[in-house]
């Protein structure tokens, strides 16, 4: 982004303003040469902001306005562009090799005629699903802060010969928030959908049918909060992907007995470990000297594991393996005298 002049009267701005100009670039990886520089204020007016100068000047934190911000680059079927230009709430199809506009949707410009509820505000993440259909994050909250209605993904179909947007369906955020900064959406396997509610510190998972499977925020004494159901001013998510992931901590397992009724119970605790299924007990009068006990099933973080009540605590060592699908051990604790 660079701060460069701009005429802005056709927003309410003055002749010789200013204004923060996005730029895009396509780099080829392999000798990181730039192969093409779009410049969003050579390519788009400023009118096409969805924002007023008045509007644009009253967003703090900004050393210039802001009319064309952009916020993603995706690509299109073709291997072009699309850009996401939050500040104007339209998406942009520009050629990846020539620059040049292919057409627009949404905004004050848009090419494409939309079709009743395939309109949206202040877009994060829209990505091609198929050749004809965008999926996007709906933050419905313009980078002026004025909230539309609650946020969603929403999927739109284009018809280029019928220059047409048609809505395909819509998924809302399940608590009824507006997310003014941030957001993402992905396709996961199987028909699935995950979304991340940028600021509003939530994530979501959707079945392929649009129920929600599970919900998720961030704790209650997270730094952030919400006005009048917008999320503002908070950590947030840019963007959450939902992957596989396999923990695997730096410190060793951990052990702790606890008697009651006269029966002793071992306490296995390895925190961030994902691969335990079953935990191995060992015992003996010596650390060097310890042989297996028994072996229960994992049963959550801190799985207790109730020990014969014929099991000699008083002097003798204890020591947990953590064993995985293969019954192979992948960590154990320090050898403890109880």
């Amino acid at each position: 982004m660079k701060t460069i002049d701009a005429d802005l009267t056709g927003i309410g701005g003055p002749k010789n303003g200013k204004i923060n100009n996005s730029i895009v670039n396509v780099v080829d990886i392999a000798s990181g040469n730039t192969l093409l520089e779009w410049d969003s204020a050579q390519h788009l007016p400023v009118t096409d902001s969805a924002l007023s100068y008045r509007d644009l000047s009253n967003i703090p934190g900004q050393a210039a306005v802001s009319p064309l911000h952009i916020n993603s680059v995706a690509l299109d079927p073709d291997g072009d562009l699309l850009v996401s230009v939050r500040a104007a709430n339209e998406l942009v199809a520009v050629d990846a090799h020539t620059g040049a506009i292919k057409w627009k949707l949404g905004g004050k410009d848009s090419t494409f005629t939309l079709g009743p509820g395939a309109d949206f505000a202040g877009q994060h993440d829209p990505q091609f699903v198929d050749a004809n259909t965008i999926m996007l994050f709906n933050n419905n909250v313009d980078l002026g802060g004025t909230r539309h209605g609650p946020s969603s993904i929403k999927w739109i179909r284009l018809d280029h010969q019928t220059r047409t947007a048609t809505l395909v369906r819509e998924w809302t955020q399940p608590d009824n928030l507006g997310t003014f900064t941030q957001g993402s959406v992905q396709s996961l396997p199987g028909g699935n959908t995950f979304t991340g509610w940028g600021d509003a510190n939530r994530i979501t998972e959707f079945a392929a049918d649009g129920r929600v499977l599970w919900s998720a925020g961030q704790p209650a004494n997270a730094p952030q909060k919400l006005e009048g159901n917008v999320g503002s001013g908070g950590i947030g998510t840019y963007r959450a992907f939902l992957q596989p992931w396999t923990g695997h901590p730096t410190q060793k397992p951990e052990l702790a007995i606890t008697t009651g009724n006269g029966q002793p119970t071992l306490h296995a605790v390895w925190n961030g470990a994902t691969e335990v299924t079953h935990w191995r007990i060992l015992t003996g009068p010596t650390p060097d000297a310890l042989k297996p006990l028994l072996t229960a099933p994992w049963n959550g973080l801190d799985t207790p594991v109730p020990m014969p009540a014929t099991t000699p605590t008083t002097g003798t060592y204890f020591q947990i393996q953590a064993l995985d699908k293969n019954g192979t051990t992948i960590g154990d604790s320090d050898p403890t005298k109880i």
